[in-house]
């Protein structure tokens, strides 16, 4: 059902066909845990944005250098965010710029660019 209304929504963006295959994996094959699909698909959105940062698994925040932002991406705080810069959008003209949206909205908006315009709009250090 995800990804029925990921094509309906996504299928006349400019980048979607180009993403599409390897993405699809991810919503037909069966997964025993959600946290395994949520691992592979970060581990995908890694390789796609030539993300140079290192996924870690971390039972509990021991080390004090490391920002706590779990309660920043929740559904009551996403969107409230600024994301340092806006994109086309596919439903732009119907309903505005969508802040914060998705990584697959910008991925299949932007394509190769979204990569550019999340390592120039956030710091990573």
């Amino acid at each position: 059902m995800h990804w029925r209304t990921i094509t309906s929504c996504y299928n006349r963006s400019p980048y979607f066909e180009y993403y599409r295959d390897e993405l699809e994996k991810f919503f037909k094959n069966r997964w025993e845990f959600l946290f395994d699909w949520n691992l592979a698909t970060l581990d995908w959105l890694k390789q796609v944005l030539k993300f140079p940062g290192e996924l870690k698994i971390m039972t509990q925040l021991s080390d004090a250098s490391i920002e706590d932002a779990r309660n920043k991406w929740s559904p009551k705080n996403f969107q409230q965010a600024e994301l340092g810069f806006q994109y086309t959008q596919v439903f732009e003209e119907k309903i505005g710029f969508q802040n914060n949206l998705s990584i697959l909205d910008l991925l299949f908006n932007t394509g190769p660019e979204a990569r550019n315009l999340l390592m120039t709009s956030y710091s990573y250090k």
